[in-house]
């Protein structure tokens, strides 16, 4: 089966995590293109992720259908087109006005913009999935389609003494990484009060206090480093804007944070591959998830600030968060994602449109 798949450039799709969960499940699925649509930054991205794009067209001022002439002559060139992939809800729309002829399927992990079109979709969570019926879009054409990465995989090949090389860092400093999505996004100040209360309540000795791993770009960074340094303390955070692809990252760490917004709580496919505890900011994705695990912790600064006192003391991991889930456990199976999308292109595609 020929397979195009349509990416816009903006929106969490493009994501890197989302990149590499999308590289990893079509890599093994036989003739296919993708096709990006928008701006070249997240060009990078995807061959960052190990997904190689075929050909981009441009969207002035950031609206998709601007790109339609051009991916119409691109298709006709790249004949017979068996079926198209949208990943967002405007590529969902760009291919039903480019090609409403050819069988399509779309794989979102947000509801709005969609409406109510004709498209059969693979939900990335039960969420997402109870909105689109919502909208109006029939039960049997929305599955639930976890996006899974094979994580174990990609932090394999970037071995913690390397990773901790680059820091600059010692074994016996601890290493907690700030996770949001997207990674920018997440309260620095939320992650460095847990932290901060963290390292003041400790009797670990004269170990190194616990740092945060962050994005450079990470919002109210210069303030929570700021007060820290007013108060006359030790460097808190380590800035590495690798941690946008945390499969370079995690290997280096102890533990991770997860803080809002975190789009469907798919990260937690990362910490769980990298057999990390993991800690969330109440009200995340993040934290529903794991509160439906049995597993973790989820709280305010106080109760984060605890567990992670306890795991900077030596704590066994498992005392603190329980014992971790696979990311199969989860509901992370790159494997089960992979047929997913295949049992899609059998029979969800080809289903009859609607009138």
């Amino acid at each position: 089966m020929r397979v195009i798949h349509l990416l816009q450039s903006s929106g969490p799709e493009t994501s890197p995590t989302a990149l590499a969960a999308m590289a990893d499940a079509t890599a093994m699925m036989g003739d296919a293109r993708v096709i990006l649509i928008g701006g070249d930054g997240p060009r990078a991205q995807a061959r960052d992720a190990g997904l190689a794009v075929d050909a981009r067209f441009s969207a002035p001022g950031g609206r998709p259908l601007l790109a339609y002439p051009a991916l119409v002559r691109w298709l006709e060139r790249f004949e017979p087109v068996d079926l198209l992939h949208a990943w967002s809800p405007g590529a969902a729309l760009l291919a039903a006005l480019g090609r409403p002829g050819t069988r399509q399927v779309a794989s979102l992990s947000r509801s709005s913009g969609l409406g109510n079109r004709a498209t059969p979709v693979l939900a990335g969570s039960e969420g997402v999935a109870r909105q689109l019926r919502a909208r109006g879009i029939p039960g049997g054409w929305v599955r639930k389609c976890p996006p899974a990465a094979d994580v174990s995989t990609r932090i394999a090949a970037h071995p913690r003494e390397a990773v901790r090389r680059r820091w600059g860092i010692s074994e016996s400093t601890r290493v907690v990484a700030v996770l949001s999505d997207p990674p920018s996004a997440g309260d620095a100040r939320t992650a460095a009060l847990a932290a901060s209360l963290a390292n003041e309540s400790s009797d670990a000795g004269e170990s190194p206090p616990t740092r945060l791993l962050v994005h450079p770009d990470q919002r109210r960074l210069t303030a929570a480093r700021r007060r820290h340094a007013d108060l006359g303390r030790p460097p808190l955070t380590i800035s590495d804007p690798a941690i946008r692809s945390p499969w370079r990252v995690l290997a280096g760490c102890d533990a991770v944070l997860c803080l809002s917004p975190d789009a469907d709580g798919a990260l937690l496919q990362w910490p769980l591959g990298a057999g990390l505890p993991v800690l969330a900011e109440a009200g995340s994705e993040s934290a529903k998830r794991l509160e439906a695990l049995a597993y973790g912790v989820v709280g305010g600064e106080q109760r984060l600030a605890r567990a992670l006192q306890r795991l900077h003391e030596g704590e066994a991991p498992e005392d603190v968060v329980g014992r971790a889930p696979t990311p199969a456990e989860a509901g992370f199976d790159p494997s089960r994602h992979q047929l997913a999308l295949q049992d899609a292109y059998a029979s969800l595609a080809a289903a009859p449109r609607r009138s």
